[in-house]
């Protein structure tokens, strides 16, 4: 089975990173904004409406909160990485390994 995959055509001069298409990175962008604005939706929600201050809504506020993390940190550098045709650009090393 053949991939179809579209390049942007433009390869770093210092690293020979091949960029995808600047539309998947809107599409990748959008993506982690409407998960980022939708959990904090949430979150003011559940602290603002007396009703929703109980087991349940802290419940979702946790997994909301978590969520955010997700859509902050995660989502973007996932994102990148993406983008790149993974090859990791942040040369943060593990010490793990």
């Amino acid at each position: 089975m053949t991939q179809n995959t579209t390049y942007f055509a433009l390869p770093d001069s210092t690293t020979g990173i091949v960029w995808r298409n600047p539309l998947l990175a809107l599409l990748l962008a959008t993506f982690c904004t409407l998960t980022v604005t939708g959990n904090c939706l949430v979150v003011i929600a559940v602290c603002t409406k007396k009703y929703l201050r109980n087991p349940t809504g802290y419940l979702i506020i946790s997994l909301a909160i978590a969520d955010l993390i997700v859509g902050l940190v995660v989502m973007p550098l996932n994102s990148l990485f993406e983008m790149t045709n993974h090859v990791w650009l942040l040369e943060l090393r593990s010490t793990l390994i």
